[in-house]
């Protein structure tokens, strides 16, 4: 099997499918919805990558926004088409892989790719060429909204959250994009959670922690040792959805940096980035806190010179 036929196969699993399914029809994340509403106008021809069963497009299609969905598994684009019927909305999929794109140079005005889709992708130089190739088929000056999973936060982030609460520092509000108020955009509110309820939420998230993130920089120490083999940031992982399915999968977990140079190199410029915890708890985190946040979505823009 090669690496792709392995995420493709991952990705059919029965439980994986129904997953993936259900929370398509949640909708965008507050984060994703902020970025795309206020970067990416209604009426833009969109390019979702790794768009899975059409979660993206059941969004954001009722806005006036024109996606095409492009993703390795034929289960969830089966999925996908579905949803999209159910609503009675246009379902334009494609099964292909982001290597090498089935579409004419500058065709879209803006591409999507979230949830990680990008850090399936084994080896820094197929990455590489994955974002050469968003930039080949984005206008000049177009926008790619990227979407990145971190696995947990870093233990530095428990330490921020947990220091600003002993010292009661006032956080710093995000307000919503003007008409996000409808459609749900703002959570429900939620009674507020005893201490013990806070204090077991904070265990398990430090555990996580130590599992993926801590983990991962210990192994990648002994790397740059050369102490054992792979990139830095490399991984494997065995869970998609609610729980591990069988088989393993490659994971790459960016440095901020890293993800900034690699880019650069494809002609993309960085503006604007947020982690979705900002948005679910409205308040504005230090750059550094938000890069090792779990899932961060950031906002880049094609060169203009094309």
């Amino acid at each position: 099997m090669t690496e792709a036929s392995d995420v493709a196969s991952k990705y059919t699993h029965p439980p994986v499918v129904s997953y993936w399914q259900k929370f398509s029809q949640r909708g965008l994340q507050l984060a994703e919805q902020v970025l795309i509403r206020r970067h990416i106008a209604p009426g833009t021809l969109i390019l979702d990558l790794g768009c899975g069963a059409g979660r993206a497009g059941l969004d954001l299609l009722p806005l006036g926004y024109s996606i095409v969905g492009l993703d390795l598994t034929y289960a969830l684009l089966v999925s996908g088409r579905g949803l999209h019927q159910q609503k009675q909305l246009p379902a334009h999929f494609l099964q292909g892989n982001m290597l090498s794109l089935p579409f004419p140079d500058h065709h879209f005005e803006a591409v999507i790719c979230l949830y990680a889709s990008i850090q399936h992708v084994p080896g820094a130089a197929r990455r590489q060429q994955c974002f050469q190739e968003m930039a080949r088929v984005l206008r000049p000056g177009g926008k790619l909204i990227l979407g990145l999973d971190n696995l947990a936060p870093a233990l530095s982030c428990y330490l921020w959250w947990g220091w600003r609460k002993l010292v009661g520092q006032s956080p710093i509000p995000l307000p919503l994009p003007e008409g996000m108020e409808s459609k749900g955009a703002a959570a429900a509110p939620q009674p507020p959670l005893t201490l013990f309820q806070q204090l077991v939420g904070h265990g398990q998230g430090v555990a996580r922690s130590l599992r993926w993130r801590t983990w991962l920089v210990g192994k990648d120490a002994g790397r740059r040792l050369g102490l054992g083999g792979g990139e830095l940031g490399d991984t494997m992982i065995d869970r998609v959805s609610d729980a591990p399915t069988p088989g393993q999968i490659q994971f790459h977990v960016y440095d901020h940096q890293e993800l900034v140079t690699s880019l650069a190199q494809a002609g993309f410029s960085l503006f604007d980035s947020y982690s979705q915890r900002e948005w679910r708890d409205k308040q504005e985190f230090p750059p550094r806190i938000r890069q090792l946040e779990h899932q961060v979505i950031y906002a880049y823009q094609r060169d203009e010179r094309g």
